[in-house]
């Protein structure tokens, strides 16, 4: 809970044991010196409003919980959708890491070796390997961001 909202319940409590407090005051004040029955079945009847002052407060609970619920749920759905693109980010680099390692392991063997896709020229597997390094730093560093972004929520 957010100290906003723990401050403002305190208020709320507060006010609420004063309201009563107050009442009781009141009310106390209104009885005669020397009570009838009629007279304590008025002084109960005082606290009338009390029930409705509380049923009231219950009900603004219920409404105030929704919203801090509501507030809960949206904080997980980012979460959720932040993981999603996390772990899709992550399985991309693993993916490419994996090409490296395999081009690696090709230009140990033959170092200028070549690939030929239809309709491009040639290109050399020395290129490719730095192009994905480069995709992979620049995976690595959206990685980081949304990680930050993981760690705020």
């Amino acid at each position: 809970m957010k100290r906003d909202q723990l401050i403002s319940l305190s208020v709320v409590m507060i006010l609420v044991v004063g309201l009563w407090a107050a009442t009781c005051c009141i009310a106390s004040n209104k009885l005669p010196k020397n009570p009838g029955i009629s007279d304590y079945g008025q002084f109960g009847d005082t606290f009338g409003s009390l029930n409705a002052l509380f049923s009231g407060l219950a009900f603004a609970g219920v409404v105030w919980s929704l919203f801090i619920q509501r507030e809960d749920l949206n904080s997980s759905i980012k979460a959720q959708r932040l993981h999603a693109r996390i772990a899709g980010l992550a399985a991309m680099l693993e993916g490419k890491r994996v090409l490296v390692e395999q081009i690696d392991i090709t230009l140990g063997l033959n170092p200028a070796q070549t690939v030929t896709l239809p309709n491009r020229p040639p290109i050399a597997l020395v290129d490719i390997r730095q192009r994905l390094n480069q995709d992979m730093i620049q995976l690595n560093a959206e990685l980081d961001a949304l990680r930050a972004q993981f760690d705020e929520i």
